[in-house]
């Protein structure tokens, strides 16, 4: 009898003795752990939905869409849920939209088991990614975001640009002014019930903010003319390229600046290589004849000459300086400074820029700019050179394609000085 309450009494203390612990425990959790189960509680019970903003499009001068900000879903399924639930696969995989067999599928699920969220398909459009959800597949949902597409596609890719994955600008315009164009996106939470089913929202969200709109002076119609017009003749001379900028002779507005080859911007496997370059702004070349502006401009504001005085003699269309020889196509005879543009006189302009000081043709040369940059803050554009004033003799003087190199889209912005709100983007907004 003795040994039985001495075991009862053992018992008893035992029990009081959890219960202690477990009091302990109960007043550790209300006190010290309360915060800490408070926080588990509400992130297993509240959820973020994000909410997608739309990035700025990008029109031409008459408000035609060169870059668009357009909605797609990527598909999401629940590997956990689809174990877990032994949930069936075969209808998921014979579908023509679903990218795996049954084998891959299920190696999919296997090798993320542990996930309660796995893309599928990282871009599907809308109307197919709707018929593929109506299916009922098992967990099988979409999860809409904004990408960036392109209408005009090839003629005015290397102007435009094109963006990541992300929607952030990769090159040319959409690179340049991205922080204009890019979008905040946002978020909207719910209070979901144990079974994951949304029972109330939460006060607290984060508004998406849609990004600023971009107006370029470019035509796209002028763009797509120039770029099958370059395209002939890159193909026709078996060039390796071609650049062509156009621009409004009224007021200097640019309404095409293009490459050849260029390339589909809305083909991510596209873009990389030479092709996405804008070669009419981030290379250099030698300007050529179009230089004889430059070089009348300064002998009309030297007073020796007038546009239709004094007439200069072309010696029969050649003539030597220094030891080499200058000729013009044919003998154009005497001719004024009006002329000589008009025929492109090689000898007439060597002539005229021979009677002027070094000084006041190497000046008008950098009052126009040509060793500055655009200011059009376009990625990896070509800044101008110029040979030193010091190193250059007779022949290099007058022959100024040899010793200048500049990018065409400056050049002929250069002939029509203008600010960089009008000539190549009109308003953001």
């Amino acid at each position: 009898m003795r040994r039985f309450q001495t075991r009862f009494t053992i018992l008893i203390a035992i029990m009081l003795a959890a219960l202690a612990i477990g009091l302990c425990k109960l007043i550790v959790i209300d006190t010290k752990d309360q915060n800490m189960l408070q926080q588990r509680s509400r992130q297993q019970s509240q959820h973020q939905y994000p909410q997608f903003a739309q990035r700025g499009a990008i029109v031409d001068r008459n408000k035609t869409p060169l870059a668009l900000s357009i909605p797609v879903n990527r598909i999401i399924i629940d590997p956990k849920t689809i174990l877990k639930d032994k949930l069936p696969l075969d209808a998921m995989a014979k579908d023509p939209l679903i990218p795996y067999n049954k084998a891959e599928l299920l190696s999919l699920i296997n090798a993320n088991r542990a996930r309660r969220y796995l893309i599928l398909i990282p871009q599907l459009s809308i109307d197919q990614s709707e018929s593929l959800i109506a299916k009922g597949h098992p967990t099988l949902y979409g999860e809409k975001y904004n990408i960036s597409y392109y209408p005009q596609s090839s003629s005015s890719a290397d102007l435009v640009g094109f963006t990541n994955h992300q929607n952030q600008g990769q090159d040319a315009i959409e690179l340049s002014y991205n922080k204009q164009l890019e979008a905040s996106n946002g978020s909207k939470g719910y209070v979901h019930d144990g079974r994951g089913h949304k029972i109330a929202p939460l006060v607290k969200n984060q508004i998406p903010h849609n990004g600023k709109h971009l107006e370029l002076t470019s035509d796209s119609v002028i763009s797509a003319i120039a770029y099958q017009a370059l395209k002939h003749q890159v193909d026709k001379t078996q060039a390796l390229s071609g650049s062509v900028v156009v621009l409004n002779p009224e007021n200097g507005q640019v309404l095409a600046a293009l490459s050849y080859p260029s390339f589909n911007p809305n083909d991510p496997s596209q873009r990389g290589g030479s092709k996405v370059l804008n070669h009419a702004i981030v290379d250099q070349f030698e300007p050529g004849s179009t230089i004889k502006v430059l070089t009348v401009a300064a002998a009309l504001e030297s007073g020796k000459y007038q546009a239709h005085s004094p007439l200069i003699d072309t010696q029969g269309g050649a003539y030597f300086v220094a030891g080499h020889k200058i000729r013009d196509d044919s003998d154009f005879g005497s001719l004024d400074l009006t002329g000589i543009l008009t025929k492109s006189s090689n000898v007439g302009i060597s002539k005229v820029a021979l009677s002027l000081p070094k000084e006041t043709l190497y000046n008008m040369f950098l009052k126009a700019g040509i060793t500055s940059p655009t200011g059009i803050n376009f990625p990896a554009e070509a800044t101008g050179s110029i040979t030193p004033l010091d190193n250059l003799g007779d022949f290099m003087y007058f022959l100024w394609p040899g010793s200048l190199c500049h990018h065409v889209f400056w050049l002929c912005f250069k002939y029509f000085p203008i600010t960089i709100n009008t000539y190549l983007w009109r308003h953001c907004q």
